[in-house]
């Protein structure tokens, strides 16, 4: 990883689908969310390096991380655990809601700082 690759806020977009066990569904589902999170990304901007990943392959939720949790989520997750996160609708798909997304991860970036 470079420096600046290292400088950027990381969001992890937990994907919605934990359940799915079949490698070949986990791969549907990250062919779903392929679109929605490289909008992620832009809408984002440089700052920031916005990935997804399922939630049992996170073992820890890193402090500096902002993890982005779908609202089925809302009980699978102990969000004592998760120091900066926000919980988004299922659906990521329109504008508005990337850019209410948008607003309130810059809220949690720039209060880390204080």
């Amino acid at each position: 990883m470079d420096k600046t690759e290292n400088s950027k806020q990381k969001v992890v977009f937990i994907l919605p689908s934990t359940i799915v066990s079949s490698s070949g569904s986990r791969m549907f589902v990250i062919s779903q969310y392929k679109k929605p999170i490289n909008r992620m990304q832009e809408c984002f901007g440089n700052g920031y390096l916005v990935k997804s990943n399922f939630l049992d392959n996170i073992k820890k939720f890193d402090d500096d991380t902002i993890y982005l949790i779908p609202e089925q989520h809302r009980h699978v997750i102990d969000l004592e655990k998760v120091k900066k996160h926000v919980m988004v609708p299922s659906s990521i798909f329109g504008d508005e809601v990337l850019e209410d997304i948008r607003k309130k991860v810059s809220v949690l970036q720039i209060s880390r700082r204080i």
